[in-house]
């Protein structure tokens, strides 16, 4: 009789907790939330030419591991966040027709490189002159965590178009632009 007494009352506790009300799933902060600034796509010339950013070789940047120096990977931009692509140091650009496809889009290696200072969290986005968007291998947002050299992976390119990373930091917005051709 009591043991008949307690699994009514499991029941009816069971049955009155699916009949409420359902609670609404708590949402997960964002932590890069203070870093998504407005993105912007690096503008075109009046020509429509890409204005390409020049590079040096990654070994040469501060806050670099593991470069050859004068060979190899070409760090672009002003820093303290650069990406390191294996290019040339007078123009940051790549050939679509050339490059690894996965899903007819474009792939390429790129290490992300950051200064010495450079204090984490760091969100890297990448957005097309005409305001499409470039992925990382995870999405569309890449996070680093500070100094250090990053073998972050692949960036994938939907089209041939001038691309900017956007870098946000503690320090403020970069951007580095990329032209990745026919």
């Amino acid at each position: 009789m009591q043991r008949a007494a307690l699994v009514g009352l499991a029941i009816a506790s069971i049955l009155s907790a699916c009949t409420g009300t359902t609670a609404s799933p708590s949402s997960t902060p964002d932590r890069l939330a203070d870093l998504r600034r407005p993105l912007r796509a690096t503008e075109l010339s009046s020509s429509g030419a890409c204005p390409v950013d020049h590079g040096i070789y990654a070994a040469e940047f501060p806050g670099s591991q593991g470069f050859a120096p004068g060979i190899g990977y070409v760090a672009y931009g002003p820093g303290p966040v650069a990406p390191a692509i294996m290019a040339s140091p007078e123009a940051a650009a790549l050939s679509f027709t050339k490059m690894a496809k996965q899903d007819g889009r474009a792939l390429e290696k790129i290490i992300w490189i950051v200064a010495p200072g450079t204090v984490g969290p760091i969100l890297v986005r990448v957005v097309a002159a005409d305001g499409s968007r470039a992925t990382f291998m995870n999405g569309s947002d890449l996070e680093l965590a500070g100094p250090g050299t990053y073998p972050a992976g692949y960036v994938y390119f939907p089209k041939p178009e001038c691309y900017t990373f956007q870098v946000d930091h503690s320090h403020g917005t970069q951007r580095v632009t990329l032209l990745v051709g026919p």
